[in-house]
């Protein structure tokens, strides 16, 4: 398929051709390192070099999305605004978002054909999320326009048109005037409130212009000369953040001219990347899908009142509805990808976010609404009466699988599917509130947050675990598996999560000397919890045969959980059965054809933290991909017809971004159990890479090169201060005592 309107790429084919040139470009890029000796100097991520570029119109590309993490959307791919906007603090109701229709330019001189033969170049910058556009029919008809939404200003939305023409050129504005009753105070403003008497969120909007306009029917008008240009400032403000249309209108106010804006959204962005690590991969299609899943993941995620929700800023899935997954975009994966990166400030706003006790108890009567034996049928197949629960445990915890804005489990009480029985999302929960306490070494964090939450999971897994006379050993009733389409006893996925959350929890509660009756009760159900496997592999869930086909959507996926996020256990894990059991899972489900592009990098991260770096790389390029038809964006999942042609499941997945950007940092730096390791998983392809930066345990900041294939350096920071540097370590242990932190080099063996 041509592509010539859009920068989608090469095939995959062609990386090897990027690969020749590696050598080349990174020594370019190192030669700031070796100018500064053993101070070696800080590279940044090259995003420039992936900017969304396109230099012909085709109205059927894919929009870019553009956001600030608090609001967002899919811009108009003429440059002229948004159909749509969505708000990571608009709600319909507590269950699904609500869009307001966005600021959208139009002018009857432009058609799509007179686009598609006319001049057209478009560019998102991934640095700093400005859309830059620029289109002409000819000398007399041209326009530019440049559009972001505000780094320093959550609630703004910005836009600027400009007739690069020689004619005068008439411009209609539509407002989102829709279910909002409209005010004009003056000829350059107009603001908007709610017209219902009661909405769930209350919005209120303003619009400020830098040149008047006049009023119509249908919006607002202006005519612009030529050399002439319009700046729209566009801001929307929630109930969550301030009542009435005050704030929206103070935010669009001020005197500052478009030129000062830009250049502060420029420099605020700047420094946001500064402040966070940096990851240098050689130069192809690998390297621009990282970079652009941070863009994405930045650009949806972080905010302060509420986590975002799958395809967050673009199109809601119907049973979606834009609400977050705890194992999703609303949950721990962008917790994970801020936190590695040191971006403690949006991976704290998502934790607090997530953390709502009072709903993670009452979770626990939603998905089990009765004690004792209870009947259970599973897609219409009747599996008997099963115990989940004798007795409610009040100090008891649950996440829900998909949550409202209270944090409640959003119940499917009237489906046999059982989606919310997914009960590994408990360990999962709790191991992205472990993974943020080790890593920034907060004691108030451990006491209001990481271990309230270990100890509340730990005791929904200790209410669950069963008593097997027979086997003397602890098992799980039948839960959803993380397959979502096998409910079995003791799913692996659970039994692994449970047992990683009850040695966890057993642990926190030891150093901290706390509950010492229930954790002794933990470890006992820890050590006794039988994990399926015969005397070969680990196996799906008690009982399993091993018979159950593989491949597409659900395929078999239990398996991804023998490392991450559960890293702590990977000592415990029979090396030897897990590279059967991955094995027989990659070639069971197809390898990865037609797989969810998350689970298919969750395969890779626990690759990678089991130390087998070819396979984390085969694994995780293939999603690069899993595109749409325009190349501009990662799917959720291809499906394939008949006849073998696929189609995009919902672009923008953002899971599958999150997802996807921890891999090359699990492959480059790994810490936990006051271990870090260097390059530990590092495919034969990639020789020379380097990150800067990278958050490990005990607020400890990491930068290396890899060169040739060798550690070249490494550096141990912690509050500015060198901790160790090394040239030789492939791996240091970390010390703590009274409050001061030491590391010591060691070899991976020792």
């Amino acid at each position: 398929m041509s592509r010539k309107n859009t920068d989608s790429g090469r095939h995959l084919s062609s990386q090897e051709d990027d690969m020749k040139k590696t050598a080349v470009v990174y020594t370019l890029c190192m030669v700031a390192f070796l100018a500064c000796g053993r101070h070696h100097a800080r590279i940044e991520m090259p995003l420039p070099d992936y900017d969304y570029i396109r230099t012909a119109y085709n109205s059927t590309d894919l929009e870019f999305i553009m956001g600030n993490a608090e609001m967002g959307g899919l811009a108009d791919i003429r440059g002229l605004g948004f159909e749509k906007l969505w708000f990571t603090d608009v709600w319909e109701n507590p269950e699904a978002r609500r869009a307001v229709p966005g600021p959208m330019l139009s002018c009857s001189a432009y058609s799509d054909s007179g686009l598609r033969n006319g001049t057209f170049r478009t560019m998102l910058q991934i640095k700093n999320g400005i859309l830059s556009t620029e289109a002409a029919l000819n000398s007399e008809t041209a326009y530019s326009t440049e559009i972001f939404f505000s780094h320093t200003r959550r609630h703004l939305l910005v836009m600027r048109v400009e007739n690069r023409g020689t004619a005068p050129l008439a411009w209609n504005l539509s407002l989102p005037e829709q279910g909002f009753s409209a005010a004009f105070p003056d000829k350059n403003t107009v603001t908007g409130t709610d017209k219902a008497a009661k909405p769930f969120t209350e919005v209120s909007w303003a619009l400020k212009t830098s040149l008047p306009f006049a009023r119509h029917n249908q919006g607002v008008s202006f005519l612009l000369k030529p050399g002439e240009s319009q700046v729209l400032k566009y801001a929307v403000v929630s109930s969550f953040d301030s009542a009435g249309n005050g704030a929206a209108l103070h935010t669009v106010s001020g005197k500052k001219k478009f030129a000062e804006m830009l250049n502060e959204q420029k420099r605020a962005w700047e420094a946001a990347w500064h402040s966070i690590g940096s990851i240098i991969l050689p130069r192809g299609q690998y390297a621009k899908w990282f970079y652009r899943s941070l863009y994405q993941i930045y650009a949806t995620a972080g905010a302060v009142h509420f986590t975002g929700g799958e395809l967050q800023f673009a199109v809601p899935d119907a049973d979606w509805k834009m609400h977050p997954f705890t194992y999703g975009h609303g949950g721990g994966w962008p917790v994970w990808v801020f936190a590695r990166l040191g971006d403690r400030e949006r991976a704290e706003n998502m934790i607090r976010t997530i953390y709502k006790p009072g709903a993670l108890k009452r979770n626990v009567h939603n998905l089990y609404p009765r004690t004792g034996p209870v009947p259970m049928t599973y897609r219409g197949k009747d599996m008997g009466y099963h115990t989940y629960l004798d007795e409610y445990n009040p100090g008891a915890m649950a996440f829900g699988h998909e949550f409202d804005i209270y944090g409640n489990n959003i119940s499917f009480a009237h489906s046999d599917k059982h989606w919310d029985l997914q009960r590994h999302i408990d360990g999962f929960a709790a191991a992205f509130f472990h993974k943020f306490d080790r890593l920034f070494a907060d004691s108030s964090f451990t006491r209001q947050y990481a271990y309230p939450v270990l100890r509340g999971t730990a005791e929904m897994w200790r209410s669950l675990a069963k008593w097997d006379t027979t086997h003397q050993r602890f098992y799980l009733p039948p839960m959803l598996s993380l397959s979502e389409n096998i409910m079995e006893k003791s799913v692996l996925d659970a039994v692994l999560a449970a047992r990683w959350n009850l040695h966890t929890a057993y642990r926190y509660a030891e150093r901290l000397n706390l509950d010492q009756g229930l954790r002794e009760q933990w470890l006992n159900i820890y050590n006794n919890l039988y994990v399926p496997a015969n005397d070969r592999m680990y196996l799906e869930y008690l009982g399993d045969t091993q018979s159950r086909r593989g491949g597409g959507y659900f395929g078999i996926r239990a398996f991804a959980y023998l490392g991450f996020p559960l890293l702590e256990e990977i000592k415990y894990i029979d090396m030897d059965k897990a590279r059967i059991s991955l094995d027989y899972a990659w070639e069971r489900n197809s390898k990865g054809r037609g797989m969810i592009t998350f689970i298919s990098n969750w395969f890779a991260l626990t690759e990678a933290y089991l130390g087998n770096g070819n396979r984390a790389w085969d694994i995780s390029r293939q999603t690069c991909s899993v595109l749409d038809p325009s190349g501009t964006a990662m799917c959720e999942a291809f499906s394939y017809d008949s006849k073998g042609n696929a189609r995009c499941i919902n672009p923008y997945f953002s899971t599958g971004a999150d997802a996807f950007a921890l891999v090359p940092m699990a492959m480059m730096m790994q810490s936990y159990d006051n271990r870090i390791r260097l390059f530990p998983a590092m495919p034969d392809s990639i020789q020379n890479a380097a990150f800067f930066d990278m958050q490990a345990e005990h607020g400890i900041r990491v930068s290396a090169e890899l060169k040739n294939g060798s550690l070249a350096w490494a550096e141990f920071k912690k509050d500015d201060r060198v901790l160790l540097r090394t040239s030789t370590a492939s791996a240091a242990v970390v010390e703590t005592s009274g409050g001061s932190v030491t590391v010591h080099p060691v070899s991976e063996g020792d």
